[in-house]
């Protein structure tokens, strides 16, 4: 069965969807906490924060929710990716390739961004590696806590003109 079948759109208003999610996040990054040892309270807790204004994907098979992806349009065709979790028990099944994929079909003339864990070298090598996305800037404030921002170029000829220095600047603007 196709992946993207397997993806729907979550009302996160919803109180029982809203906590799936939570859960699910919550397990998700307490793995990757415990694999990655994440110094900063802080960092960590804000990472497990459920995106606000976002609009949210969830993979599901047999009903249970496996996968989430968030999105918020920065500005046109600019799209900020603040969360993608796996339950853990499904880490490496491809289900964050599933989803990353679902928003590159979704949204064909868009570029891409989001903020990546630098420790978390599964998700850098499904970003950098697989959809070749580039590296804009890294920032934190500990070694263990740094984090990657990523840049996913657009995918269209009328498009490929902009370039990291244009993302910079739209991202200042908004």
């Amino acid at each position: 069965m196709n992946e993207s079948s397997l993806i729907r759109l979550i009302d996160t208003n919803r109180r029982e969807e809203k906590k799936r999610i939570e859960d699910l996040i919550k397990e998700s990054f307490a793995n990757n906490s415990t694999t990655l040892s994440y110094q900063s309270t802080s960092t960590y807790q804000s990472m497990l924060a459920l995106p606000t204004n976002s609009i949210s994907w969830g993979i599901y098979r047999r009903q249970q929710l496996q996968g989430v992806i968030f999105c918020e349009q920065i500005a046109p065709r600019l799209i900020y990716i603040p969360l993608l979790a796996i339950q853990p028990s499904y880490f490496r099944q491809g289900l964050g390739c599933a989803l990353f994929n679902f928003l590159l079909k979704r949204f064909p003339t868009s570029q891409f961004y989001g903020d990546v864990a630098q420790r978390n070298v599964a998700a850098m090598s499904l970003y950098t590696q697989q959809f070749n996305c580039q590296v804009l800037a890294t920032w934190g404030n500990t070694s263990s806590d740094q984090m990657t921002t990523l840049w996913h170029p657009p995918r269209v000829k009328e498009l490929s003109w902009i370039t990291t220095s244009t993302v910079h600047q739209t991202l200042a603007a908004s």
